[in-house]
Order: C-alpha cells, then structure tokens, then sequence
C-alpha cells in the first residue's frame, strides 16, 4: 500500500470537507489538462502526417461513429481520429490542403 493510500484515512478524517473537496478539483483539472495536452500531441502528429503524404486530404466532420474508407473523422469524441471542438476557428489545416470534391 503506498504512502498516498495510508495517508487518505486519515486526511479524511482531520482535514475539512472544503479542503477535500477542493483537492479533488485540483486533481479533476490537471487530468483535464492532461487529456487536452494528450488530444493535441496526437492531432499534431495525424494533421502533419497527413500534410506530408501524397495523398488527397478527405475529412469527414462530426462524424466518429460511422467511419468512410480513405475520410479522417473529426468529431469532439475521442474515438475520431482527430479529436477536435468543430466550433472554434480556425481549424488546425493549413489553406488549400483538404480535398473538397
């Protein structure tokens, strides 16, 4: 058992309920942060990649569920491949470089 379990009981137990309280919501908004620096390390690397290939750029938005052959999904769920909020601008692509077809 670490040090940070044994102590837990008796944190509980001496410190006020608004400490608590506060702590986790400390520790809720590093992990969100955390998250969000994740989100766009990965979106870096899919967007740059794509950029360097030779092939047409195909995004499909707000769509992560259903996937297209050959189409990057760009949806604010984490299961798209490129986990984006579609309502903030600009988008993340340099000009002239998806497919519009």
């Amino acid at each position: 058992m670490s040090l940070t379990n044994k102590l837990k009981p008796v944190a509980y137990k001496i410190l006020p309920e608004t400490i608590i309280d506060f702590i986790k919501l400390i520790k809720a908004y590093i992990y969100q942060r955390e998250r969000e620096k994740r989100i766009l390390i990965s979106n870096i690397k899919i967007i740059d990649t794509l950029i360097k290939g030779s092939q047409p750029i195909n995004i499909e938005l707000g769509e992560s569920q259903k996937r297209l052959e050959g189409w990057i999904a760009v949806d604010l769920n984490e299961a798209s491949d490129i986990c984006l909020n579609l309502s903030s601008f600009p988008l993340p692509f340099p000009e002239n470089c998806i497919n519009s077809d």
